[in-house]
């Protein structure tokens, strides 16, 4: 699997970097967050779905952490269970992405 070269998570864009060996340096790390240069390292060696779920974790350390909940944000557990879940809905309804598309596409917008 490829992943994308970035991604929008809220008002930012963040990089996402394949690093070979971050699983490796002691930490026991499969991804990170870097927020001051607002990228998300992800260990290349995994498997696709392991990088995919990884990806969805630290998506979720960057939502709580934008909301102000950095608490929830060391809570690793929380986090794996968020990008568990989210991956399977997704996965399981590959239709939900086409729906959502179609919707947005056909709103009326308000004018401004």
């Amino acid at each position: 699997m490829v992943l994308p070269k970035k991604i929008r998570i809220g008002p930012f864009i963040f990089q996402i970097i394949p690093v070979q060996g971050l699983h490796s340096d002691g930490k026991g790390l499969w991804g990170e967050v870097r927020h001051t240069r607002s990228e998300i390292a992800i260990e290349s060696d995994l498997a696709d779905q392991e990088q995919y779920e990884t990806l969805l974790h630290e998506v979720f350390h960057v939502i709580l952490t934008q909301a102000g909940r950095d608490k929830e944000t060391d809570d690793e557990s929380l986090m794996d269970v968020l990008a568990n879940g989210l991956m399977g809905v997704l996965r399981d309804n590959p239709g939900l992405q086409d729906w959502y598309d179609w919707k947005a596409d056909n709103e009326p917008r308000a004018s401004l």
